[in-house]
């Protein structure tokens, strides 16, 4: 079947095209109201972009994060507390709280047995596998 044509101020168009451009979507989800959101990686940034009444609209750049998930990390929490986990959760736009850098929601396998949530790049030491 042939690829349907789009004008050029239409957002699939543009999505499409920033797709062929960069050649990722990193995710596509959609939220409470129905709206889809495409995260697509543009010269080494997420690009947040929703579709609303015809029109597109970048939310939100941020560097990619630099741990992704099922990775095991060393890092320290709130009170600088160090730990060893394992990233379940990647948010590429931070938290509620903050946005300036991606978090992760780490499981500490430790003999504490606990999830830490949104804890900031900076806040992880290193990558240990």
């Amino acid at each position: 079947m042939a690829e349907p044509k789009f004008k050029a101020g239409d957002p699939v168009f543009i999505i499409k095209f920033l797709y062929k451009v960069s050649g990722e979507i990193a995710a596509v989800h959609q939220d409470a109201d129905g709206v889809y959101f495409y995260d697509i990686l543009v010269d080494g940034q997420v690009v947040e972009m929703d579709v609303r009444e015809s029109a597109i609209r970048i939310r939100k750049i941020l560097n990619p994060p630099k741990y992704s998930m099922g990775g095991i990390v060393r890092f320290k929490d709130s009170q600088g507390y160090e730990y060893t986990g394992r990233i379940c959760v990647v948010d590429p736009y931070g938290t509620m709280e903050q946005d300036d850098e991606p978090s992760y929601d780490i499981y500490e396998e430790g003999d504490a047995k606990c999830l830490y949530k949104h804890i900031r790049e900076s806040w992880v030491i290193e990558r240990i596998s």
